[in-house]
């Protein structure tokens, strides 16, 4: 790459032609295509970048110059000191205190001339850290004296132990202080009324078995209702289904017609019990033998009520609905066509 990042090319004299930016125009370098180009004698004309950014690879040289130019000059003279004087050299730098008084005792930090001491000791009040430990070492630590009997008087910190009962083997006691008389505070005798004993526990679980146990036969009561079912009982049971010769059916199941005696006879038999009359439109597919005979016997029954024969005239008066009608030989009764 040539000057202003253009690309170099070779004049017709054999000199590699460098890009004039002014005029616009390739210049003559005065070095030879075929020639080694030593850098240090080609003159680089770069701008300096408009931001700081880091150099790339496979940058044009005027480029790499024009970021390096902006980072130098981004640099203040401070930059360039071996020592700061931060009173001189920095600006806007904030004012530290001195001494205390320049400081804002917002917290309320004990002073020197303190006004308010209300929740403060005077000297009188207080102790030393000798005095502390002379008064904690005078105070009498509490002990505990076992005594046949109890004393005239007695120390404010022994607990004193007396037998409940001379003939005690147990040597149960009862527990006294001194506060300028006797004070009984306790006994050490425990009540162990509704504890079991070692001799009543072993006993009551003596021959008693593991909640996970197992019995011999010999174990079991059996009875006429409970007894034990051997290996060639079940065979035989199993058996039996197959000695059959058939495969039994469910308690509950069909037949078809075939497999019942006497099938047409039976039903013919049957008693129309539950038969209704109440209703006369026409039958269809999905009635019962049952309802289809009530629909019969009503509509019959509704046929035989319009039907009005006059006597004298041996006429029917109503039984066509239409005008279309056949006669038959029969006197006075007209047959409806439709």
């Amino acid at each position: 790459m040539g000057q202003q990042g253009k690309p170099l090319i070779v004049l017709d004299n054999g000199n590699y032609g460098n890009w004039d930016e002014s005029l616009g125009i390739y210049v003559d370098s005065g070095v030879l295509a075929a020639a080694t180009v030593d850098i240090e004698d080609v003159p680089v004309t770069f701008t300096e970048a408009a931001l700081r950014e880091n150099i790339l690879s496979e940058e044009t040289i005027p480029t790499i110059f024009g970021k390096i130019k902006k980072w130098f000059s981004s640099l203040k003279a401070l930059a360039f000191k071996d020592k700061v004087d931060y009173t001189t050299d920095i600006e806007n730098t904030p004012t530290i205190p001195s001494s205390t008084s320049q400081l804002s005792n917002n917290s309320g930090f004990i002073t020197n001339s303190v006004n308010d001491l209300v929740n403060y000791y005077l000297k009188s009040d207080t102790y030393t850290k000798t005095e502390v430990q002379g008064l904690v070492s005078a105070i009498s630590s509490l002990r505990i004296e076992s005594v046949a009997t109890l004393p005239t008087t007695g120390e404010s910190n022994v607990i004193y132990l007396i037998p409940r009962d001379p003939s005690e083997t147990n040597n149960v006691k009862l527990e006294y202080i001194w506060i300028g008389s006797w004070e009984e505070i306790g006994s050490t005798e425990v009540d162990l009324t509704g504890y079991a004993t070692t001799i009543y526990v072993d006993t009551a679980l003596s021959g008693k078995a593991n909640s996970t146990h197992t019995h011999n036969p010999s174990d079991i009561n059996l009875s006429s209702t409970a007894r034990f079912v051997t290996d060639a009982e079940k065979t035989t049971w199993n058996g039996k289904q197959d000695s059959l010769g058939f495969t039994p059916a469910n308690s509950v199941h069909t037949h078809p017609s075939s497999d019942v005696t006497n099938f047409a006879s039976s039903v013919r038999a049957v008693v129309l019990e539950g038969i209704s009359f109440a209703s006369g439109v026409a039958i269809t597919a999905t009635d019962t033998i049952l309802s289809a005979l009530g629909k019969i016997q009503k509509q019959i029954t509704d046929l035989s009520t319009t039907v009005n024969r006059e006597k004298s005239s041996n006429t029917v008066t109503t039984l066509c609905t239409t005008s279309h009608y056949h006669f038959i030989p029969i006197p006075k009764i007209k047959m409806c066509r439709e």
